[in-house]
């Protein structure tokens, strides 16, 4: 008899993971698609200059909206803005944490954290983010960068990977982004200042009120 408990256990398992399949799947038929974001060219004193990306990387990652911008502010400081979003998540069809993705593209991390970040204004709110410091030959640059995950925000992959299960299973909805920023490292600190002080809460306010936080 106890020879036959894992068996029945891996039935019982197998058939709910049919089941749970099949729910998420019709909640998400009748759950709203997100809207596209309206990504403006300029974003408060910031001038945004759109960059080329990689036709392979846009296939591989199949969003249904993707930014790639270079925006730079009066006093010719710049900052480079990458996003990537989904109406619904799938197998082939999710955002690649950074900490991949740079390191396969030649950059090392020398450095990393998790750092909060005001909002715009006086919203002391803000927001938890990871940060990043990479390397590749003498160039520096910092990178910031959060997920978003049915309506609500994440630090980190694993966490993202929950709300996303959470967020399928409760509301019937897999929509989700990655957004970073980055900037070059200078010894000075002001790329980082302009970064974290300016570039960050302009682009946060955006982004609250678009579908993907909501």
């Amino acid at each position: 008899m106890k020879r036959k408990i894992p068996f029945v256990i891996t039935i019982i398992l197998l058939c709910l993971a049919l089941f749970a399949g099949d729910w998420i799947e019709n909640r998400q038929q009748s759950a709203s698609k997100m809207e596209l974001i309206p990504f403006e060219q300029d974003l408060g004193d910031w001038k945004g200059t759109d960059l080329k990306m990689d036709a392979d990387v846009v296939e591989m990652l199949n969003p249904d909206q993707i930014v790639f911008r270079r925006y730079q502010n009066p006093s010719g400081r710049s900052v480079d803005l990458y996003g990537v979003f989904y109406g619904s998540q799938g197998a082939d069809r999710t955002m690649h944490s950074p900490l991949n993705c740079y390191p396969g593209t030649g950059w090392e991390i020398v450095g990393k954290s998790k750092v909060h970040l005001n909002g715009p204004g006086d919203d002391k709110n803000g927001l938890e983010v990871r940060k990043l410091i990479l390397r590749k030959g003498l160039a520096k640059r910092l990178l910031y960068y959060w997920y978003y995950a049915g309506g609500k925000t994440a630090s980190n992959q694993y966490l993202n990977k929950f709300l996303t299960l959470y967020g399928a299973l409760v509301h019937g909805r897999t929509d989700g982004g990655l957004v970073t920023v980055s900037t070059i490292m200078d010894n000075a600190g002001l790329n980082r200042k302009y970064l974290e002080e300016d570039f960050i809460p302009v682009l946060l306010e955006f982004l609250s009120k678009q579908p993907i936080s909501r």
